[in-house]
């Protein structure tokens, strides 16, 4: 009996040192797993907000350029008959800067400085404070002689006392145009968590541009950095155009959760003992393994709802502002009905707009685009024509948000036909492929329709550059919000009805998750 109880202990003991083996070695592969999958998420929402803000960053230059080049009270300063005229025209190019500088979401001031005669002019925006306003006036001779000394024909960065400004400056003759951001501006869409995670734009060789308080840390290299002693994961993306990059810290060392985790499930296992050990042999799986995997499956999903929301949230700023110009003018014509109707439209509009639902009823996205239509024929007088077709009871089931809009109003962006009435073309209906039941949704036009590099483009899953090397990143979203919805079973074609003219959008989503 007593050699039987030592066996059975003995036995027991290899048990229980079997199980410690196989749940340190599912730990590591967690925790990598889980590292792994961070690491993807957040550089790619690293890189998707990249693309955000260079898009904006190339608005306010191509304004610049503009301002430059075309602007008629820049030939009036440089070349003034009379002391008033001169003034005058100053005084109109002021004004001309407050028009502008509200239009651009991160743009914090705009200035022309006067080398001929010392004198400057500018307005800042509303992000930017009366005394960072000042610091730029102050130190403006040396921003200048710092632009004259490099000549750089992009976003330089200057050191203004601990706070730091990027600046775009187009010299002509003896004048200077140029713009501002600043790089809290930059980061204002993210949030800081004190101690646990925060956001820093840098040069290329690390230098951060932006201070956070009671953060001892000036340079970012390597995948690590420490804070108060304390180790934070860095993820970090760059910019394509331009030698800044983007950086994310997140408190955590993969060694130390390891760690943690590997001497928390031996401690659990040695001190449960002998009398669930059998259970656990037999129910491994559920005590061990599910729980681990629900964990990375929670976080994963509400990673990728983040992004999802993300992704989506994306107004058009032109639009809005061509809208107001349009009841600007219907006001001062007296239409004042026609202006009531417009804002009511709007007001519709925008709310829908800043909508964060990841999926919607279909009869509810249709609203939002007629919305949007009855706007487009005020704007368009009558020169655009959208047909709807909606096959009977499919008015409840639900689609990602903005799917049909976003198309319809890219046949419209892109129809590249001058002359003739925009057609466009939208049926929605049942279908079964292979067996299994889809919603199709498909959109026509009558525009100039894709090219071939476009094509091209899409179906490599990458964003579309135009031949002014602006990002179109509309149709990109589209895809990757129907890829993590439906984890690769929608489908989604793009092709023309002729060689060179009519594009053809068709979408088909899955019948089985259409009311989550």
């Amino acid at each position: 009996m007593e050699k039987l109880k030592k066996r059975l202990l003995g036995l027991l003991v290899i048990l229980i040192l079997v199980i410690s083996v196989l749940s340190t070695v599912y730990n590591v592969y967690a925790v990598g797993k889980e590292y792994q999958l961070n690491t993807q998420l957040n550089n790619n929402n690293l890189k998707i907000y990249i693309q955000k803000i260079e898009s904006s960053l190339e608005d306010i230059e191509n304004m610049l350029m503009m301002e430059a080049q075309t602007d008629v009270q820049l030939k009036y300063i440089m070349k003034a008959n009379s002391e008033l005229d001169y003034y005058t025209a100053l005084v109109n190019k002021k004004s001309q800067f407050s028009d502008e500088i509200n239009k651009y979401q991160y743009l914090d001031g705009i200035g022309l400085f006067d080398g001929k005669n010392e004198l400057y002019i500018g307005v800042k925006g509303k992000y930017l404070s009366t005394g960072e306003h000042t610091n730029i006036k102050t130190h403006l001779k040396d921003i200048i002689t710092s632009f004259e000394m490099t000549k750089m024909d992009t976003w330089f960065p200057v050191q203004i006392q601990s706070q730091y400004y990027l600046i775009r400056m187009i010299q002509i003759q003896n004048i200077y145009i140029f713009t501002w951001v600043t790089p809290k501006h930059l980061l204002s869409d993210f949030q800081n968590i004190k101690g646990q995670r925060y956001y820093f734009l840098c040069k290329e060789s690390g230098t951060i541009l932006n201070k956070e308080n009671q953060v001892d840390l000036v340079q970012i290299k390597g995948d690590v950095a420490k804070i108060r002693g304390n180790n934070y994961i860095v993820y970090g993306s760059p910019f394509k155009k331009s030698s800044y990059k983007f950086a994310m810290l997140e408190r955590g060392n993969a060694r130390e959760i390891l760690f943690q985790r590997i001497i928390t499930s031996i401690t659990v296992i040695w001190l449960i003992g002998l009398g669930i050990l059998f259970i656990v042999w037999r129910f491994t799986k559920e005590i061990f393994i599910e729980p681990v995997e629900n964990i990375i499956m929670k976080k994963e999903l509400q990673k990728n709802k983040a992004q999802l929301q993300f992704l989506q949230i994306q107004m058009n700023p032109h639009f809005l502002n061509n809208c107001l110009s349009l009841i600007r003018n219907m006001i001062i014509f007296e239409e004042n009905e026609e202006a009531e109707k417009a804002v009511l439209l709007l007001g519709h509009y925008t709310r829908n707009s800043l909508c964060t639902e990841v999926t919607v009823d279909i009869e509810k996205e249709l609203e939002h685009v007629n919305y949007w239509y009855e706007l487009q024929k005020l704007r368009l007088e009558g020169r655009i024509k959208i047909n709807i077709s909606l096959e009977d009871g499919l008015e409840k089931n639900k689609i990602p948000s903005m799917l049909i809009y976003t198309f319809v109003e890219n046949s419209v962006k892109h129809h590249g036909v001058d002359t003739g009435q925009i057609k466009i073309e939208v049926s929605i209906q049942r279908i079964t492929l292979e067996k299994k039941k889809y919603i199709e949704v498909c959109i026509e036009d009558n525009g100039q329709g894709f090219d071939k590099k476009t094509i091209d483009l899409i179906q490599r899953k990458e964003v579309i550059i135009d031949k002014r090397g602006l990002h179109h990143i509309g149709i990109y979203n589209i895809i990757q919000r129907l890829d993590i919805l439906y984890e690769n079973r929608a489908q989604i074609k793009f092709t023309n009805k002729t060689e060179q003219s009519g594009a053809v959008v068709i979408i088909d989503i899955p019948c089985d998750v259409e009311k989550r």
